[in-house]
């Protein structure tokens, strides 16, 4: 049997729906700005983690080279082969120096292209927002016709239905 109209439980759970779909975009909305926000600070965290485990570990490495070189010192070492480990820890030193160096630059322009990440996730944020503010008034105005919808069929049921 079809029905005039619709039913009134079905609008009163579509309407219910909908606003169910707002909610769902003013959440979308603030969790947006904090998975944004949370990305560029995971990526300096973990830049900087990560520089900090580098740079220890070429510090750990002139160290022992160092201790190498002192300990040669120590023992009286002399001739060729001494100026052979010699040679070879100096090209050492300048190897490390210029891994460090490298490694310096490398990470301060990840850091420029984090901020400039920074920068097209606020305007992606931007967007998106304008974009969640065009879906939220769209369920607006599915709310209103909805419950348009209800007040007319109410309207029919406790007036009556005319026809002029």
């Amino acid at each position: 049997m079809s029905m005039l109209g619709a039913d009134l439980g079905d609008l009163e759970a579509l309407k219910n729906q909908i606003s169910n779909t707002t909610m769902g975009i003013a959440d979308a909305h603030g969790s947006t700005n904090r998975i944004t926000a949370q990305t560029v600070v995971a990526a300096r965290d973990a830049a900087k983690r990560a520089l900090n485990e580098i740079t220890g570990e070429l510090a750990t490495l002139m160290s022992q080279v160092q201790r190498s070189r002192a300990e040669a010192a120590r023992v009286n070492w002399t001739g060729n082969n001494y100026v052979v480990f010699d040679g070879a820890v100096g090209t050492f030193e300048v190897a490390m120096g210029r891994a460090r160096d490298m490694t310096a630059e490398t990470f301060q322009a990840f850091d420029a292209a984090v901020d400039q990440l920074a920068v097209e996730l606020e305007g992606y944020v931007e967007q998106f927002q304008a974009r969640l503010a065009e879906a939220s008034e769209s369920t607006v105005s599915m709310h209103t016709a909805v419950q348009g919808q209800q007040t007319n069929l109410d309207t029919v049921m406790n007036t009556g239905l005319s026809v002029n």
